[in-house]
């Protein structure tokens, strides 16, 4: 009896040709995962701005440490969302190894502004200017291959005063990201996977790509699928969660 009424739920939920594989189900459930963690940053968002409140009457040295031990306690633990692997599932066919970066990646299509979001971090420039990486005006060169690859941008924020220039701005993260790709490719594009991972300290990244790959024979959608932890290292776990929770989009 109870084998009938699941066969008859699968039927209804996905007619009489499409009943839900393993694969299908466990999509599911990560994707309802995501947009509970999307949630929880949002609600974290809210925790940090009433921190930020409750800290501001401290005097000026003491009103960072008071911020944060605030948002450390109140805060709401992410979720972890388990990443899936298409090689453990079978087709009716054969048995046919898929490597985890076959999931497309790609930058979405939003406008993600998070300089709304920079008095939560006045001092990191990458939450004041959209700036995925920090990146430095110093370049006419790069300037002109970022008008060549459509990709806006403005004058940033000054850099420390113990250093020089400005930083890049961007209008939005989609913009900030496609500048970060553009220069990984320019920068690093005779070098291997490895080679560029060991420049972060970042050599433990688990990637399927084989790590001998020089980093100009990548795509968008490759490179996306393993650089989370090394922005993470570059610009910190809020950032690069943000990041990749809003605007890379893998399937």
């Amino acid at each position: 009896m109870a084998l009938i009424i699941i066969w008859a739920f699968a039927y209804m939920a996905y007619g009489e040709d499409a009943i839900p594989t393993p694969k299908d189900i466990a999509l599911q459930q990560r994707a309802r995962l995501l947009e509970e963690q999307s949630q929880i940053d949002r609600d974290n968002l809210k925790i940090l701005s009433y921190c930020n409140e409750y800290a501001s009457g401290a005097k000026a040295d003491e009103r960072q440490k008071a911020q944060y031990d605030c948002y450390r306690t109140q805060r709401i633990p992410d979720i972890d969302i388990p990443t899936i692997e298409t090689n453990s599932w079978t087709s009716t066919a054969s048995t046919v190894a898929v490597p985890s970066w076959s999931y497309q990646c790609s930058i979405g299509t939003g406008s993600h502004d998070v300089r709304q979001y920079a008095k939560f971090h006045p001092w990191i420039a990458w939450w004041r200017n959209n700036n995925v990486s920090g990146i430095t005006m110093w370049s006419t060169a790069l300037q002109n291959e970022f008008d060549k690859a459509w990709i806006e941008w403005e004058k940033g924020t000054l850099r420390p005063a113990n250093e020089w220039n400005r930083y890049y701005a961007f209008p939005d993260l989609e913009n900030g990201m496609r500048a970060k790709l553009l220069i990984i490719k320019r920068s690093y594009k005779d070098s291997t996977i490895s080679q560029f991972l060991a420049k972060w300290w970042t050599d433990s990244i688990p990637t399927t790509l084989d790590k001998n790959r020089k980093i100009g024979s990548l795509t968008d959608s490759e490179l996306l699928s393993f650089l989370r932890l090394q922005i993470q290292k570059e610009s910190g776990k809020a950032f690069a969660d943000y990041v990749y929770n809003n605007v890379i989009i893998c399937k």
